[in-house]
């Protein structure tokens, strides 16, 4: 970016198989823009730059310049699918880059239990066109997918990593079953996962139960096999 005058902003190109263009601002982390055209994508960036930067740091930044740093491949066929690495990726991640990642995931976390709050339960069971979730099932996959990308941070390809992340999931259930038993929970909940025949009921007590029971399972049937070997 460059002081005085309109701005410029350096992007990523991500080039999917279905045809459409996800472009990445490099020093905007979170400010993307996807289109079905080379066109569209040119004349849809910068105002989409103007509006990150607004609401990011409550910054006009007027009429931004657009120069592409690279073009990429992707196999990107849905709104929803990425995959590229771009080159600022590859850089660490620094105390002063998380800080304003997470300020700016403060403020998207707030913004959405907002209008949480708001939504009626006919419109957290409605779908937006063209999806098949519904709002209450898009606002878990959030939830879910925030879970997914710390848990791909591990390198679970080496014994280190997989240690790590078994000191990091403990740590998560942990403080949530904590946190439920201060308070003596018995909220009963529900879940519809993958395998399950029905809706299945939980409760904080089934979860620590079924916890323990799960570990050890695995636990003494990865030793059988260890021994039979």
């Amino acid at each position: 970016m460059n002081s005085g005058g309109a701005e410029s902003y350096s992007v990523t190109v991500e080039r999917g198989t279905d045809g459409t263009y996800l472009a990445w601002v490099d020093d905007l982390p979170g400010c993307a823009v996807r289109a079905r055209s080379w066109a569209e994508l040119l004349d849809v960036l910068p105002g989409a730059i103007a509006e990150f930067r607004v609401w990011a740091d409550g910054v006009h930044a007027p009429s931004p310049r657009v120069t592409i740093s690279e073009e990429v491949e992707s196999a990107i066929e849905t709104d929803e699918d990425t995959e590229v690495l771009v080159e600022n990726d590859r850089d660490p991640l620094t105390d002063e880059d998380w800080a304003r990642m997470r300020r700016l995931l403060t403020r998207s976390r707030a913004e959405l239990l907002d209008l949480l709050g708001r939504l009626t339960d006919e419109e957290l069971d409605s779908t937006r066109d063209g999806t098949e979730r519904t709002l209450r099932e898009e606002i878990e996959h959030i939830g879910f997918v925030e879970l997914m990308y710390a848990l791909w941070t591990f390198d679970l390809r080496s014994r280190e990593g997989l240690a790590e992340f078994l000191a990091w999931t403990r740590e998560v259930a942990d403080a949530r079953l904590q946190h439920l038993a201060g308070r003596g929970a018995a909220d009963l909940t529900s879940a519809d996962w993958a395998g399950a025949p029905r809706l299945e009921s939980w409760t904080p007590r089934k979860a620590a139960r079924r916890l323990v029971w799960h570990e050890l399972l695995h636990l003494r049937a990865i030793e059988l096999h260890r021994s039979a070997r």
